[in-house]
Protein backbone atom coordinates (compact mmCIF):
# COMPACT_ATOMS: atom_id res chain seq x y z
CA UNK A 1 0.00 0.00 0.00
CA UNK A 2 1.34 3.38 -0.94
CA UNK A 3 -1.39 5.69 0.29
CA UNK A 4 -4.45 7.69 -0.52
CA UNK A 5 -5.58 11.26 -0.96
CA UNK A 6 -9.03 12.59 -0.02
CA UNK A 7 -10.10 15.50 -2.23
CA UNK A 8 -12.82 17.82 -0.92
CA UNK A 9 -14.00 20.52 -3.35
CA UNK A 10 -15.35 23.45 -1.33
CA UNK A 11 -17.59 26.28 -2.45
CA UNK A 12 -19.67 26.73 0.72
CA UNK A 13 -17.79 26.85 4.01
CA UNK A 14 -20.98 26.28 6.02
CA UNK A 15 -21.14 22.61 4.98
CA UNK A 16 -17.40 22.16 4.53
CA UNK A 17 -16.68 23.23 8.13
CA UNK A 18 -18.93 20.45 9.43
CA UNK A 19 -17.55 17.89 6.97
CA UNK A 20 -13.89 18.57 7.67
CA UNK A 21 -14.36 18.81 11.43
CA UNK A 22 -16.25 15.49 11.49
CA UNK A 23 -13.68 13.83 9.20
CA UNK A 24 -10.66 14.79 11.29
CA UNK A 25 -12.18 14.47 14.76
CA UNK A 26 -10.57 11.78 16.92
CA UNK A 27 -12.75 8.65 16.83
CA UNK A 28 -14.35 9.67 13.52
CA UNK A 29 -15.78 7.03 11.21
CA UNK A 30 -13.54 8.46 8.48
CA UNK A 31 -10.27 7.35 10.08
CA UNK A 32 -8.42 9.79 7.81
CA UNK A 33 -5.27 11.67 8.81
CA UNK A 34 -5.05 15.39 8.03
CA UNK A 35 -1.99 14.79 5.81
CA UNK A 36 -4.23 12.72 3.51
CA UNK A 37 -6.65 15.59 2.76
CA UNK A 38 -6.58 18.02 -0.17
CA UNK A 39 -9.01 20.93 -0.16
CA UNK A 40 -9.86 22.44 -3.55
CA UNK A 41 -10.80 26.02 -2.78
CA UNK A 42 -13.68 26.96 -5.12
CA UNK A 43 -14.96 29.70 -2.81
CA UNK A 44 -15.47 33.26 -3.96
CA UNK A 45 -12.91 34.80 -1.59
CA UNK A 46 -10.34 32.03 -1.06
CA UNK A 47 -8.40 31.67 2.16
CA UNK A 48 -9.27 28.06 2.93
CA UNK A 49 -5.59 27.22 3.43
CA UNK A 50 -5.61 29.44 6.54
CA UNK A 51 -9.13 28.42 7.57
CA UNK A 52 -8.41 24.69 7.74
CA UNK A 53 -4.62 24.46 7.91
CA UNK A 54 -4.76 21.63 5.36
CA UNK A 55 -3.11 21.09 1.99
CA UNK A 56 -5.14 23.40 -0.27
CA UNK A 57 -5.22 24.08 -4.01
CA UNK A 58 -6.76 27.17 -5.58
CA UNK A 59 -6.82 28.06 -9.26
CA UNK A 60 -4.21 30.75 -10.05
CA UNK A 61 -6.98 32.99 -11.43
CA UNK A 62 -8.93 32.53 -8.16
CA UNK A 63 -12.09 31.10 -9.77
CA UNK A 64 -14.34 28.10 -9.20
CA UNK A 65 -13.05 25.27 -11.41
CA UNK A 66 -16.16 23.10 -10.97
CA UNK A 67 -16.44 19.59 -9.61
CA UNK A 68 -14.78 17.48 -12.33
CA UNK A 69 -11.76 19.73 -12.55
CA UNK A 70 -11.50 19.80 -8.75
CA UNK A 71 -11.48 16.00 -8.69
CA UNK A 72 -8.84 16.08 -11.44
CA UNK A 73 -6.56 18.16 -9.21
CA UNK A 74 -6.67 15.28 -6.73
CA UNK A 75 -6.33 12.59 -9.40
CA UNK A 76 -3.24 14.27 -10.86
CA UNK A 77 -1.70 14.48 -7.40
CA UNK A 78 -2.40 10.77 -6.82
CA UNK A 79 -0.69 9.93 -10.10
CA UNK A 80 2.22 12.33 -9.57
CA UNK A 81 2.91 11.14 -6.01
CA UNK A 82 2.50 7.43 -6.80
CA UNK A 83 -0.44 7.02 -4.42
CA UNK A 84 -2.96 4.20 -4.88
CA UNK A 85 -6.30 5.91 -4.29
CA UNK A 86 -8.18 9.14 -4.74
CA UNK A 87 -11.14 9.40 -2.38
CA UNK A 88 -13.71 11.86 -3.72
CA UNK A 89 -15.52 13.38 -0.76
CA UNK A 90 -18.36 15.87 -1.03
CA UNK A 91 -18.25 18.77 1.38
CA UNK A 92 -21.77 17.68 2.37
CA UNK A 93 -20.52 14.52 4.13
CA UNK A 94 -20.94 14.24 7.87
CA UNK A 95 -18.88 11.52 9.56
CA UNK A 96 -20.25 10.12 12.79
CA UNK A 97 -18.32 8.43 15.56
CA UNK A 98 -16.53 5.21 14.72
CA UNK A 99 -18.76 2.26 15.46
CA UNK A 100 -17.28 -1.01 14.23
CA UNK A 101 -15.12 0.35 11.39
CA UNK A 102 -13.79 3.40 9.61
CA UNK A 103 -13.57 4.38 5.97
CA UNK A 104 -9.82 3.86 6.18
CA UNK A 105 -10.00 0.41 7.82
CA UNK A 106 -12.47 -0.81 5.20
CA UNK A 107 -10.36 0.60 2.40
CA UNK A 108 -7.43 -1.36 3.82
CA UNK A 109 -9.59 -4.50 3.67
CA UNK A 110 -10.41 -3.99 -0.02
CA UNK A 111 -7.08 -2.41 -1.02
CA UNK A 112 -6.45 -3.03 -4.71
CA UNK A 113 -10.10 -2.86 -5.81
CA UNK A 114 -10.66 -0.50 -8.73
CA UNK A 115 -13.51 1.29 -6.94
CA UNK A 116 -14.50 1.34 -3.27
CA UNK A 117 -17.89 2.97 -2.78
CA UNK A 118 -19.44 3.97 0.53
CA UNK A 119 -22.86 2.36 0.25
CA UNK A 120 -25.61 4.91 -0.26
CA UNK A 121 -23.29 7.84 -0.97
CA UNK A 122 -22.25 7.31 -4.60
CA UNK A 123 -20.06 10.22 -5.73
CA UNK A 124 -20.37 11.89 -2.35
CA UNK A 125 -17.85 9.36 -0.98
CA UNK A 126 -16.07 7.02 -3.39
CA UNK A 127 -12.47 5.85 -3.77
CA UNK A 128 -10.91 5.42 -7.21
CA UNK A 129 -7.78 3.33 -7.71
CA UNK A 130 -5.06 4.98 -9.78
CA UNK A 131 -5.47 2.23 -12.41
CA UNK A 132 -8.87 3.73 -13.29
CA UNK A 133 -7.26 7.05 -14.29
CA UNK A 134 -4.45 5.24 -16.09
CA UNK A 135 -7.02 3.25 -18.11
CA UNK A 136 -9.77 5.78 -18.91
CA UNK A 137 -8.26 9.17 -18.10
CA UNK A 138 -9.53 11.98 -15.90
CA UNK A 139 -12.98 13.51 -15.52
CA UNK A 140 -14.06 15.70 -18.41
CA UNK A 141 -13.62 19.25 -17.15
CA UNK A 142 -15.99 20.57 -19.83
CA UNK A 143 -18.96 19.52 -17.70
CA UNK A 144 -19.26 22.60 -15.49
CA UNK A 145 -20.02 23.31 -12.75
CA UNK A 146 -21.10 19.82 -11.66
CA UNK A 147 -22.73 16.43 -11.97
CA UNK A 148 -22.67 15.30 -15.62
CA UNK A 149 -18.97 14.44 -15.40
CA UNK A 150 -19.91 11.44 -13.22
CA UNK A 151 -22.23 10.12 -15.94
CA UNK A 152 -19.51 10.49 -18.57
CA UNK A 153 -16.97 8.79 -16.28
CA UNK A 154 -19.38 5.90 -15.67
CA UNK A 155 -19.91 5.50 -19.41
CA UNK A 156 -16.16 5.28 -19.97
CA UNK A 157 -15.92 2.67 -17.18
CA UNK A 158 -18.63 0.66 -18.94
CA UNK A 159 -16.80 0.90 -22.29
CA UNK A 160 -13.75 -0.83 -20.79
CA UNK A 161 -15.88 -3.39 -18.91
CA UNK A 162 -15.30 -1.97 -15.43
CA UNK A 163 -18.81 -0.82 -14.52
CA UNK A 164 -19.46 -3.70 -12.11
CA UNK A 165 -17.75 -5.31 -9.18
CA UNK A 166 -17.25 -2.23 -7.02
CA UNK A 167 -16.35 -2.99 -3.43
CA UNK A 168 -19.17 -1.60 -1.28
CA UNK A 169 -18.52 -0.59 2.30
CA UNK A 170 -20.60 0.82 5.14
CA UNK A 171 -19.61 3.40 7.71
CA UNK A 172 -21.35 5.69 10.15
CA UNK A 173 -21.73 8.72 7.88
CA UNK A 174 -24.38 10.59 5.94
CA UNK A 175 -24.53 13.06 3.13
CA UNK A 176 -26.61 16.10 3.83
CA UNK A 177 -26.95 16.56 0.07
CA UNK A 178 -26.84 20.34 0.31
CA UNK A 179 -23.26 21.11 -0.65
CA UNK A 180 -22.61 23.13 -3.72
CA UNK A 181 -19.37 22.29 -5.48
Amino acid sequence: MSGLLVVVPVIATETADVCIDSMLKQGSSAGIHRDEVLIVDNTRDGGLDQRYGLHTWRHPDQHNVGTGRAWNVGACEVLDRGLDYLVVCSASMLFGPELHCTLRSQMDEFWGAKVIEADGHSHHLIAWHRSVFEKIGLWDGNFWPAYHEATDFGTRLRLVGWEQGFARIWLNALSTGIAAH
